[in-house]
């Protein structure tokens, strides 16, 4: 039983990486290409995804993609996935990886999970798509309302019907943590985080989302949750999309 309380969300734009080489200067320059990504579907793969698609017109099935471990070989996962069949998917040889690949231009893009080590090194080899992603996400947001949701929050279907009110119970408690967390991070008598301009980046997300920047809930996290179970469905990871409603009990709708 899920309950909507967002703890981890993040933009995925500045997870695009491509191989400069390959003259991939925009999204719609993906189509046709070879693109490697650790999870397929993972929540990270499903929304860069899903915007590639949604946002720029490259589907699911105009790309080559290859899955595989980004900067350390790891195994391909014990239970297949159940794809279409105009999906084409390979699992990377053994004991290769996605930057690997990349860097000897086996592969044309990466949809990295976390910052590739070939970046934080600064290789030529990788480069942004989006260099400017502050801007992109920041105008995708205002378009569209989504901020993507990585993960939530369940409780055991056994432990709700025993206390049907632990969901509500745990979403109250969550959400005035949540509260007094981020008020301890306008505070200039000494920074919350290790940050220098902290202050002025709490400003500008209030100017982009308005001073419930991290909400929980399904109200205000419809556009996120909806496009998610569109995308999972376009990928060929779900039967049929599920509405919010479906996910999450009532009582802490």
């Amino acid at each position: 039983m899920a309950i909507p309380v967002m703890l981890s969300k993040i933009f995925r734009h500045d997870c695009i990486y491509v191989r400069p080489e390959a003259g991939i200067s925009q999204p719609a320059d993906l189509r046709g290409e070879r693109v490697g990504l650790p999870q397929y579907s993972s929540t990270a793969g499903v929304f860069i995804k899903g915007l590639v698609q949604h946002e720029y017109g490259v589907g699911p099935t105009e790309i080559s993609w290859f899955m595989g471990g980004q900067d350390t070989p790891a195994p391909a996962p014990l239970v297949p996935l159940d794809l279409p069949a105009d999906i084409n998917l390979e699992f990377i040889p053994e004991g290769e990886t996605l930057e690997g690949m990349l860097t000897a231009g086996e592969l044309d893009a990466l949809f990295a999970t976390y910052i590739p080590n070939l970046f934080l090194n600064g290789s030529p080899k990788i480069a942004r798509l989006f260099p400017n992603f502050k801007e992109v996400e920041q105008d995708y947001y205002r378009r569209t309302g989504i901020f993507p949701i990585m993960y939530t929050v369940v409780v055991r279907e056994d432990v709700h019907r025993e206390h049907p009110g632990v969901a509500s119970s745990l979403f109250d408690a969550s959400t005035e943590a949540k509260e007094l967390a981020v008020d301890c991070l306008y505070d200039t008598d000494a920074l919350a985080l290790t940050l220098p301009f902290l202050i002025d980046h709490l400003e500008e997300t209030w100017k982009t989302f308005g001073s419930d920047y991290w909400s929980y809930g399904v109200a205000s996290n419809r556009p996120s949750l909806e496009a998610l179970a569109q995308y999972v469905v376009d990928q060929g990871l779900a039967p049929r999309v599920v509405s919010p409603e479906e996910l999450f009990p009532e009582t802490a709708l």
